[in-house]
């Protein structure tokens, strides 16, 4: 049972706030005793449940600690001596890449390490618009014509009549996917996922361009094997760690790692790539993993969204700085259009979300015809984050054909409901992951298939939700010291969040909006000490108003902590999560 936190049992955003359990806050003491760590990084690791002896390995973690043999997953070996042996008999080998970060940076790197071979392979990107997600019959058909092996990345695993049709062209299709199997698998050559039945738990949580490293750790065993030059894996780190971060996969074990040591990486010697992305985004700081999340990925799969993906793939393979400007700039300018589209999309999705609220609905079905597909699925995780909700978004084209993306919450595999409709015939495809997943539908069975969904769903209700609180600190407790010291517990994200930092009884010093939905506040406590903070997209929010009316009054405030860098100043700087008044 955890304790309530400052007696707060409903806060603006309304949350009761929590602490620690009692075990979690032994441990972290018991950390901070037997480590040089401060009690604050003491209690992310023991929420994490790292035990004392486990901590320097876990705040320095090393891929050869971590590093499973690639030969554990099923398949690898196989798929690994097909694509030598192509390379050996020069045959026509063809990559189709899904047109997100993660589908492109897989495809990159497949990319570089042929151009280590000697070979420049060729590219199939399909056009989110005109193809959707995914394999489709006529691309695989009429790329198996030319080509002997296909490499299938970033999706594929539901791809049974499109690999089915490559097979009648005698061509070898090796997928590499992390997307959910049901119980068949396709006919393809090979079939590397680790979500396959009877798969080491390592592999898991590991994004395509995870599983592309390791594919390509294999292929440099055998290049040791055959006395040849091996490829420079190692440096190909910050690719990994771009699409580890951009496709929201659980940071632990080897994606920390991936991550950690892809960072620094990019701190050492920035790729082409990074340096002419944050030249167009005004980037000055340190690139971070939160830069990687929220800067570059947006702007990479701006190209995916509303334009040719392939451009993605110049920008992150090229090593001349001119040409990588040149594309960062195509990109820039695509990111800024994606914008305009997004708020058109969901100004006009909000509509038909607050009537479903209104009426009680427990999953939200937005659709509408000439939606654009590109941006479908930031509609759908901003209305999730709004409402709390599962919330699927659909753009029905001329043809009653409709596109479809949804964003879920933890109380519905959203990725696994969709395979199940597709079977009972109610989708025309669909799939993912549990928290995020896609379809195509017939308009005509949108109502039906709503009503399914509803079956299948179960949600609990919960008069208030929890906030959980790790730490109650005053604002001359926090430190640049100590931020950068609980930075070596991250990456935090997905399955590893930011550690929570409660100020108590706070003086509101300062409030100006920004940008007309951010709000942005100096505040601090009985110390003196002032700390910056900012409440992103939430103006007309309780908490907003709360914020602004309030200067001067006192509450309690929440949030992560984190160091904001800019020409080379640090500043402590407050993400506000939820407000207390008194």
């Amino acid at each position: 049972m955890c304790e309530t936190i400052l007696n707060v049992s409903s806060s603006l955003g309304n949350n009761k706030w929590i602490g620690n359990s009692l075990t979690e806050d032994r441990q972290a003491e018991f950390i901070m005793q037997r480590s040089d760590v401060s009690l604050l990084t003491a209690t992310v690791l023991a929420i994490r449940g790292i035990n004392p002896e486990e901590v320097d390995q876990y705040l320095n973690p090393k891929i050869k600690n971590l590093m499973p043999d690639p030969c554990l997953l099923s398949d690898m070996r196989k798929a690994s001596n097909r694509l030598v042996q192509a390379v050996k008999n020069k045959e026509n080998i063809i990559i189709y890449s899904d047109f997100d970060v993660d589908g492109t940076t897989a495809a990159s790197l497949l990319i570089l390490w042929l151009r280590h071979c000697g070979i420049e392979p060729s590219l199939y990107i399909p056009d989110r618009i005109t193809e959707g997600y995914g394999p489709n019959i006529n691309a695989f058909t009429k790329l198996a014509k030319k080509n002997t092996l296909l490499l299938c990345l970033d999706s594929g695993t539901q791809a049974f009549e499109s690999v089915e049709a490559a097979n009648k062209e005698n061509c070898d299709v090796i997928i590499i996917d992390h997307h959910q199997v049901n119980q068949n698998i396709p006919k393809s050559f090979a079939l590397i996922n680790p979500k396959r039945k009877n798969e080491d738990p390592t592999f898991f949580d590991l994004c395509t361009a995870g599983l592309v490293f390791l594919f390509i750790a294999d292929l440099n065993r055998i290049s040791r094997e055959d006395n040849k030059k091996e490829f420079n894996l190692i440096n190909c780190m910050d690719l990994v760690a771009l699409a580890t971060m951009a496709d929201v996969v659980p940071l632990k074990g080897l994606n920390r790692a991936f991550v950690q040591q892809g960072v620094r990486m990019i701190s050492k010697n920035k790729r082409p790539c990074f340096e002419a992305l944050a030249e167009q985004a005004n980037f000055r700081s340190p690139i971070t993993d939160q830069a990687l999340a929220f800067t570059f990925a947006p702007r990479i799969n701006a190209a995916g969204r509303i334009s040719d993906a392939k451009l993605a793939t110049k920008l992150l393979t090229t090593k001349n700085l001119s040409d990588a400007k040149k594309y960062a700039n195509k990109l820039e300018t695509l990111n800024m259009e994606r914008k305009n589209l997004e708020q058109s999309v969901l100004d006009s999705a909000l509509l038909q979300a607050k009537i479903q609220q209104e009426s009680g609905a427990n999953i939200l079905w937005m659709f509408e015809k000439g939606w654009h597909p590109g941006v479908i699925g930031i509609v759908a995780s901003r209305i999730k984050e709004m409402f709390k909700k599962p919330a699927i978004v659909i753009s029905v084209g001329e043809n009653g054909v409709g596109i479809g993306s949804a964003r879920s919450t933890k109380a519905l595999d959203i990725g696994a409901c969709f395979i199940r409709l597709k079977e009972m015939n109610l989708l025309l495809s669909g799939g993912g992951h549990s928290m995020a997943a896609g379809l195509k539908i017939d308009s005509t069975k949108i109502a039906e298939a709503q009503k399914m969904l509803l079956s299948i769903y179960k949600p609990i209700n919960q008069e208030k939700k929890e906030l959980q609180i790790n730490a109650v600190l005053s604002t001359s407790a926090v430190s640049i010291s100590l931020l950068e010291e609980l930075n070596s517990a991250g990456p935090f994200g997905s399955d590893s969040p930011f550690p929570v930092v409660a100020f108590p009884n706070c003086t509101i010093n300062h409030a100006q909006i920004l940008g007309e939905k951010h709000i942005k506040i100096s505040f601090s406590n009985n110390s003196g000490s002032r700390i910056e903070g900012i409440l992103f997209n939430d103006l007309g929010s309780d908490i907003g108003q709360f914020l602004i009316s309030k200067q001067k009054g006192k509450a309690h405030i929440a949030g992560r902590v984190e160091i904001n860098e800019w020409g080379g100043r640090k500043r402590i700087n407050l993400i506000i999560m939820d407000v207390a008044s008194q």
